[in-house]
């Protein structure tokens, strides 16, 4: 949970075996911001606090696990539904891949949240 990932300081995102979340996974660079999304409800705002590595619950070195910082909490949740919602979603894998644990937003989505 957010308030989870507030009490400890970190999140560390492993266990992700979908090739296309972890190629997205891949690309994530130290500093970069992520929406900390769980239950369907994006909570807030987090920073990359570790570049991409072998994620050690897997044998296979090639799937991955990054560890994130809490940046900012959201006032109010933003509901699935209120992202489904917005026409600036409709393309988005968080829309039409909701099953992925890791997607890129547009510039313009992170409007939405920030």
């Amino acid at each position: 949970t957010w308030a989870r990932v507030l009490a400890q300081g970190e999140f560390r995102l492993y266990g992700i075996r979908n090739a296309q979340a972890r190629n997205y996974l891949a690309r994530m660079q130290v500093g970069d911001e992520a929406v900390f999304y769980f239950e369907r409800k994006a909570w807030g705002i987090m920073r990359v606090a570790t570049k991409p590595s072998a994620d050690t619950t897997s044998d296979d070195p090639s799937w991955l696990a990054v560890t994130f910082a809490p940046v900012s909490t959201f006032d109010r949740a933003v509901l699935f539904q209120q992202i489904k919602e917005s026409p600036i979603f409709a393309e988005s894998p968080l829309i039409r891949q909701p099953r992925l644990s890791v997607v890129p937003l547009a510039a313009a989505q992170w409007a939405v949240f920030g």
